[in-house]
């Protein structure tokens, strides 16, 4: 996380270093990213940047968390809207994904973090697509009366499933290079024999 410094900078600055970072992580992975070119589009001295980030990792995590604590507000709003059906909410939210993948800068910032995957990055989305920090207030607003389970707390189960394939659909479309069209109608079939398992027959 970035440090303290860093949150008593200015909004505007501290967009500007969020954005540079940005553009630097979508032409280059991790592992090649330069925080030198960081500084050159923010014009910060080399000093400043470490007073707010420990390294390039620190910052790069930052943009991944801030991204994804988005994508769990879409979440819980699609809970809402889809009267609790979690298949149709984790629907909506691959869609999600895969809509904001067709904007340039986001499908080279996230093709260059899921085609150079390392422990640290599978970690951190598999906690994340689990999401394992808002578990308690999305188990709330699930509708348990369509699930084929015994107790309540099986809804987390089911969830971190739901969670874990949705996170392998979204890798596979940038490693298979899939169309919008393709990554749906995969994803689509993989919830609809979930929801043979995981839902009562009716």
């Amino acid at each position: 996380m970035p440090k303290d410094t860093f949150f008593n900078l200015p909004e505007d600055k501290r967009e500007s270093i969020v954005l540079a970072a940005k553009k630097e992580f979508s032409r280059a992975p991790l592992s090649e990213a330069s925080v030198s070119n960081i500084l050159k589009q923010t014009k910060i001295p080399r000093g400043s940047f470490y007073q707010y980030f420990e390294d390039k990792e620190d910052i790069f995590f930052y943009l991944l968390e801030r991204r994804t604590e988005m994508s769990k507000s879409k979440f819980l709003e699609y809970l809402q809207q889809n009267d609790g059906d979690l298949a149709d909410t984790f629907v909506d939210i691959f869609k999600h994904w895969m809509h904001e993948f067709t904007k340039e800068e986001e499908q080279n910032f996230f093709r260059n973090i899921f085609l150079n995957m390392n422990y640290k990055i599978e970690h951190f989305f598999t906690k994340e697509m689990n999401l394992d920090e808002h578990l308690s207030n999305i188990e709330k607003n699930v509708d348990v009366t369509s699930l084929n389970i015994s107790e309540n707390t099986d809804v987390i189960l089911i969830i971190k499933i739901f969670g874990t394939i949705t996170l392998r659909n979204i890798v596979q479309s940038f490693a298979k290079e899939k169309t919008y069209e393709e990554a749906m109608t995969f994803f689509i079939k993989d919830m609809e024999l979930l929801k043979n398992g995981i839902y009562k027959q009716t």
